[in-house]
This record gives structure tokens, sequence and C-alpha cells, in this order.
């Protein structure tokens, strides 16, 4: 019972907490940033949902990233195509009887040929391209968990975390919400580094 009264004693301190003027908050400069508290606990959240659209850093990388997969998947389906299309000339020459030798052979030395440079292209770039695909996730990972220790310090945070639907927490009071701030902070810390 007496764990029961201190959960809604806490529940109503959370809830009661903070400013109810979020555009306020939002709108200040980074520097004179809102800590909300509940006691001797201060804490923020950002909405991991936003990362993509408004970190610049994220967005950057995507581009990059979707446009080197879509010239990696149109050189691959080229070949496929060609292979294809050499096979089906095969099935139906052969087929229909009209193929001499030095035609099958040609034809059947294109399907492999295209086989190959299949092989080669997920081989040689493909596989590359996962490997710098999984390096520069990682890379914002560690870009966004950094930023984050750096904006709970700056902002005297005790516990900042990112809420997502789905993740870990539930629901947390939009009180809390600091993630046009946090995006705001990391994009100028970038911003800073590109200048250096």
């Amino acid at each position: 019972m007496k764990y029961l009264v201190s959960s809604i004693v806490m529940v109503t301190v959370l809830a009661a907490c903070g400013s109810k003027d979020e555009k306020k908050a939002e709108s200040q400069p980074l520097t004179n940033i809102e800590v909300k508290s509940v006691g001797e606990l201060t804490i923020g959240y950002y909405d991991l949902e936003k990362i993509p659209t408004e970190f610049v850093f994220y967005k950057e990388t995507q581009m990059k990233l979707e446009s080197e997969g879509a010239a990696l998947e149109k050189e691959l389906m080229r070949w496929q195509e060609e292979g294809t299309r050499a096979q089906n000339q095969l099935q139906q020459g052969a087929q229909a009887q009209t193929l001499t030798d030095n035609q099958m052979i040609a034809l059947q030395n294109k399907i492999r040929n295209c086989e190959t440079k299949i092989m080669q292209i997920q081989r040689d770039k493909l596989e590359p391209f996962q490997q710098k695909s999984y390096e520069l996730n990682q890379v914002l990972a560690n870009k966004i968990d950094a930023y984050g220790r750096v904006f709970s310090q700056e902002n005297g945070l005790k516990l900042f975390l990112s809420y997502q639907i789905g993740g870990g927490v539930t629901f947390i009071d939009s009180t809390f919400n600091m993630t046009n701030q946090f995006i705001a902070f990391m994009n100028a810390r970038e911003k800073e580094l590109n200048n250096d």
C-alpha cells in the first residue's frame, strides 16, 4: 500500500511538472533550455521518429546510401535482364531449331558471362556497400549517443530518453519533450564540425 501511494504521488508530480506552453520552450535559444524536474531527477526525451527527417547528418547519409544502392540495383538488373534475354533466345532457338551451333555457343557464353558479372558485382560492390551501410549506421548511432550525453550534461539532465511508438517507454508527458532542441543542438554541432 505504501508503494502504491508513492507511485501515485510520483505520477501526479510528473504530470504536474513543467510549462504548458511547449512552443515557448521550443523557440528558446539552445543555451536557455528549460529542464523539467521531479525533485532531484531532471528528465527529458526526444522523439526518435523525427531523427530521420530532421537530423541533417542522417538525411544526407541516407540519401547517399539510397543513391549508391539504386545504382547497384540498376547495374545488377541490367546484367540479369541481358542474361534472361540470352536464355530466352537460346530456349526459343533450340525449340524452333533455328540456331547454328556457333550461335548456341555464343548465347551460352553470354549467359555465363552475365552470371559471372552478377557474381562479381555482388562480391566486389554489393558486399562492400552493405558493410559501408552498416558502418554509417553505427556512426549515426554513436553520434546520437555522444550528442545525447553532451546535451544532457550541458542542460543538467539526469535522464534523457529516446521515445518511439512500440519502444521501451509506453508514455511520457509532452512537457518533457526536447526533440526540437536536441535536433537543433545536433545540427548545430554537425555544422561546426563541417566548418572545421
